[in-house]
């Protein structure tokens, strides 16, 4: 565990990689990185990998098959999504305690939604407070993607993030990493396109899977607390 803030720390790295890079030359074109999470005190940081589908239509058949194998042996087969980095603030110690996607990529089903559960937990309690609005940010990202036929959001990413603080309440759920994002206006039965008809079936089934998961956490830690307080 750290005291330091893990996902910050990863921003600045990563910006001062490319200064560097520039400063050499061999980088002449920048993208700007925002800290979404600047706002929060305590950024407890979700990071999730979407759909069942990590491939794009470019990519070359190394990468191609070293990223379906990642889906295949992985939750995003099963799933629909798999962890790719967690950090939570945990209110006793003053530390974050971190999960990097090596973690996540071993992670069964049960292993998954054990992890949900501990993203929650700060160490003295489960912030159940937050779940609801995550819930139902995700509920309607879910109805925009449904509306969004050709696009295909391949490797993309879900970050969710709540503050650490106990008694702040301040959340925020982001749709991030969009470089194998796609959009295929054909509709020729003969074009590759054809197979980008409709909406992004395999990051909605991600995203179906996170929200039931999440709901039966939600459930199942009212009915755990219902029980403590009716035999006290």
């Amino acid at each position: 565990m750290s005291k330091i803030n893990p996902w910050s720390l990863q921003l600045c790295k990563k910006q001062a990689e490319k200064i560097y890079r520039q400063l050499i030359g061999d980088e002449n074109v920048t993208v700007p990185q925002k800290n979404v999470t600047a706002r929060f005190r305590y950024p407890c940081i979700l990071d999730l990998k979407m759909g069942i589908r990590q491939y794009a239509d470019i990519d070359s058949d190394k990468k191609r098959q070293s990223k379906i194998q990642k889906c295949e042996t992985s939750t995003s087969s099963t799933l629909g999504v798999r962890l790719c980095g967690m950090q939570v603030y945990q209110v006793d110690s003053g530390r974050y305690m971190f999960t990097d996607k090596y973690r996540g990529r071993i992670l069964t089903i049960d292993g998954f939604r054990s992890a949900l559960v501990q993203f929650f937990d700060n160490g003295r309690t489960k912030r159940l407070d937050v779940l609801p609005g995550i819930i139902e940010r995700l509920e309607s990202l879910y109805e925009t993607i449904s509306s969004l036929p050709k696009y295909r959001f391949y490797s993309g990413s879900l970050l969710i993030v709540y503050d650490g603080l106990p008694q702040s309440n301040l959340i925020d759920v982001r749709m991030i990493d969009f470089a194998h994002s796609i959009y295929a206006p054909m509709t020729d039965e003969t074009s590759a396109s054809n197979n980008h008809i409709g909406p992004d079936k395999g990051y909605l089934f991600g995203l179906e899977r996170l929200i039931v998961v999440l709901k039966d956490i939600l459930n199942e830690e009212k009915k755990s607390l219902a029980t403590i307080n009716i035999d006290n």
